[in-house]
């Protein structure tokens, strides 16, 4: 098999059918349909797909790992239950960037997000072998994993960003930051820092090169300068509180 499809859902089992339905669309390319769920409540109608619960962990980033075991494509692609599938033609573009770039591990899609920064793969597809051999025991529940997807694949030059594959996530879209999922969250972020400081990847921390001077001269310039700078506020407001009068009493 080419490529695994695999979709994470989690008591959403409509909206899961609803992207199953989109995928099948593509099962001329070689394709094998993967649901992962945390328990039988979450699955989907249907029998057209290979149904796995992970009974390993939770949250998507645990799935992925648990489903990444048990597929036979040799590249795998992961999806959400409630991103939006515009473009008819968007896995014809995946396999097209994936042929012009043989180099490539990790392709991020465009989540209409992401568009300018690219530092969170929420959807893409990356070669099972070489996440297989990376990552050897699940490391994230839910948050993080694909921000070092992103960040890990840039280091080691295998990433590639195809800004004309585009799965939208929902504009309403928001972090959980309260129960299971903020716990989660919290967890994840700081396995995502530490990792970072250890693998020497992601973001580089600005480095703080102020020092607080100590010289009268120094302190007495610093001084005459915030103090200018507190006047050229003080001005303008003085400044827009006239046009304000002026409006008011010219209407």
């Amino acid at each position: 098999m080419e490529y695994s499809f695999i979709l994470c859902t989690h008591k959403r089992p409509d909206q899961a059918r609803r992207v199953l339905d989109i995928l099948k669309k593509e099962l001329s390319y070689d394709v094998e349909l993967v649901v992962v769920t945390h328990g039988p409540e979450s699955r989907p109608l249907g029998n057209d797909f290979l149904y796995l619960e992970n009974n390993e962990g939770r949250g998507s980033g645990s799935s992925l790992f648990y489903a990444s075991r048990r597929i036979s494509g040799k590249w795998m692609a992961w999806f959400a239950d409630d991103h939006q599938y515009n473009d008819p033609d968007w896995f014809k573009k995946a396999i097209k960037h994936r042929i012009d770039h043989p180099d490539i591990k990790i392709i991020q899609f465009n989540d209409g997000y992401d568009r300018n920064n690219n530092t969170c793969a929420a959807i893409g597809m990356m070669e099972t072998q070489w996440y297989l051999d990376t990552y050897t025991t699940p490391i994230y529940d839910h948050y993080g994993w694909d921000n070092e997807l992103t960040e890990y694949g840039k280091k080691l030059g295998i990433y590639s960003f195809a800004d004309e594959v585009n799965i939208y996530d929902p504009k309403d879209w928001k972090h959980m930051r309260t129960g299971v999922q903020g716990e989660m969250q919290k967890r994840d972020e700081k396995r995502l820092f530490e990792r970072r400081e250890r693998l020497g990847f992601g973001p580089v921390k600005p480095q703080n090169t102020f020092k607080v001077p100590t010289d009268p001269e120094t302190i007495r310039r610093l001084a005459t300068v915030q103090q200018k700078q507190k006047d050229k506020r003080a001005r303008l407001e003085a400044i827009k509180g006239m046009l304000r009068e002026r409006r008011k009493n010219n209407p």
